[in-house]
């Protein structure tokens, strides 16, 4: 497992184990836990751990973990070991063939530890088989998006008048949200060139080795975001537009991941996807486009049902080239006026580029280190004006 910087902020590789062992163990173990031993140890025979339930939780510790194996008994004593450390875990029950845990707390994020079980008359010793992933508590662990495009107004011959798009990624524990990231650091506040808060912490991806994703739709219907390593966001896709279906809860079907390298998950209610969004000002769906002035650009839009907050991506043009992007994210209150401020010049005569979405964010909670899953659903409308 590695890091790898993305957009926000160059970052080193960090290096991890790769001698990553499925979850599942023989009889024999292995011996490495022996010599952390100290004094002379009894003469214990050799068991066996199976499976550990779940093989994965947070560097806070305190989790319920189940070992499966044996034979166990009430003498039994559980160590986690990893990078030179030995933490002991706290039993909380025991029959001959389950021990029932509290992981202990761990000082760093490791790729994967060993767990080891001694009784008074057997010892186990399961490689490699329990993860921990740095807390993620109050932070985000997932970014993404389904979004679902309209353009109004005229549309040139052979283009679409929708189309959407899907991506996601494992990230890191960050403070950073969908907006915060893509569009602006704070509500009601534009910017040109936006590449991310200059401040924030480097976004740093899991790479998982999974091989897409899949989300489903209680409309119906799912989303397959297929995994590219090589792009900015590691599982993407273009489904039909008709897979976005406005107010409809999305879930990410279990992941199938490699044993010992990703966890299994699922997530119920991953997000929600936001109603249509209409744009009063300026108004696209015309034959003609409305002009528009730096210093008189005012946004304006239905709140009948509004959603979490909305963003904007304008784009300047000087004839055919485009020339700048601006970013907004917006409170949904209904109106905000773009400041003469946020752009570096103005082309009277020249196309602008407009894209105003309603943006609903999920809530649901990663299992293995407790960060929100901050995948968003955007319903777009589309348009062009003319810089006047």
């Amino acid at each position: 497992m590695r890091w790898i910087p993305l957009l926000v902020g160059a970052l080193p590789l960090v290096g991890c184990s790769q001698g990553m062992h499925p979850f599942g163990w023989g009889a024999s173990g292995d011996d490495t836990g022996e010599a952390l031993d100290s004094g002379a140890a009894p003469q214990r025979l050799e068991g066996a751990i199976d499976r550990v339930v779940p093989a994965w939780g947070s560097t806070l510790g305190g989790e319920e973990v189940h070992i499966l194996g044996g034979p166990f008994d009430d003498t039994a004593e559980v160590l986690f070991t990893g990078a030179g450390v030995l933490m002991q875990a706290t039993v909380l029950s025991a029959t001959s063939t389950q021990l029932t845990v509290l992981t202990p707390s761990w000082a760093e994020e490791v790729s994967l530890t060993s767990v080891e079980v001694k009784t008074d008359t057997h010892r186990a010793v399961a490689p490699d088989a329990f993860r921990y992933f740095e807390d993620g508590a109050g932070l985000t662990g997932m970014l993404g998006a389904l979004e679902r495009f309209e353009r109004l107004g005229e549309v040139e011959a052979g283009a679409a008048r929708t189309w959407a798009r899907a991506q996601a990624l494992f990230t890191r524990p960050t403070v950073l949200d969908w907006g915060k990231y893509r569009y602006a650091p704070g509500v009601d506040q534009c910017r040109v060139g936006y590449e991310g808060p200059p401040d924030g912490e480097p976004l740093q991806v899991y790479e998982t080795e999974l091989s897409s994703l899949e989300l489903s739709s209680s409309a119906g219907g799912s989303v397959h975001l297929a995994v590219d390593p090589g792009a900015s966001w590691r599982f993407a896709a273009e489904p039909d537009p008709s897979a976005f279906v406005h107010g409809s809860t999305y879930h990410l079907e279990p992941t199938a991941g490699s044993a010992g390298v990703w966890p299994e998950v699922s997530l119920d209610a991953l997000f929600v996807s936001p109603n249509p969004l209409s744009l009063y000002s300026p108004y696209l769906d015309s034959t003609y486009p409305p002009s528009i002035g730096r210093d008189w650009f005012m946004l304006s839009w239905d709140t009948s049902d509004p959603a979490d907050y909305v963003v904007a991506d304008l784009r300047r043009y000087h004839g055919d080239t485009l020339v700048e992007t601006v970013t907004c994210k917006l409170a949904d209150d209904g109106s905000f006026t773009v400041p003469p401020t946020a752009w570096t010049g103005w082309d009277t005569g020249s196309a602008l580029s407009i894209r105003i979405g309603r943006v609903s964010e999920g809530t649901a909670t990663l299992p293995y280190n407790g960060a929100r899953a901050g995948v968003v659903g955007i319903s777009w409308v589309v348009g062009t004006g003319a810089q006047q």
